[in-house]
């Protein structure tokens, strides 16, 4: 039986998480050529992931099993200027250890970044999801959620 338990990621979790990000990141490579791995691609990610823990906006989670890190959730508050709901939760990325199975380590993350995004006063929330990834869009549509807008591609 797993032990999940969540909390905000801190600096010293960033190695780890790195590597949790890895992993999904050269599977999207792979599915997509538009999406290439920088050079030193787990140390950029580390930058900008540090930067975020000292946002107010931003809510790194990660997820525990067993007092060992297994996954992460990243969410930003998006604004919509001008609408009445103006302001949603954007998730703008979920990853889970590829190597190990942890049982509602998914629907772990969501429900702590849903209880933040509550705590600053937003009760809906956004994600991205590829459009070749079957599984993550099972997920999220088993927590309810619906299509809502097309992202398209572009060179510039």
């Amino acid at each position: 039986m797993n032990q999940l338990s969540t909390r905000l990621a801190n600096p010293d979790d960033l190695p780890l998480l790195s590597g949790i990000w890895y992993d999904k990141a050269v599977l999207l490579a792979q599915q997509d050529a538009r999406l290439q791995l920088a050079p030193h691609a787990r140390a950029a990610w580390e930058h900008v992931v540090a930067a975020w823990l000292d946002d107010a906006e931003v809510a790194v989670v990660v997820v525990e099993d067993a007092g060992t890190p297994c996954g992460y959730i990243v969410g930003r508050v998006q604004v919509l200027p001008g609408m009445l709901h103006d302001r949603l939760g954007a998730v703008v990325d979920l990853s889970l250890d590829l190597h190990d199975y942890h049982p509602g380590a998914g629907r772990a993350l969501v429900e702590a970044l849903r209880l933040w995004f509550n705590q600053h006063g937003i009760d809906q929330m956004i994600v991205q999801v590829h459009r070749q990834s079957a599984i993550e869009q099972a997920f999220w549509r088993s927590l309810g959620s619906s299509r809502w807008m097309e992202w398209l591609w572009i060179q510039s």
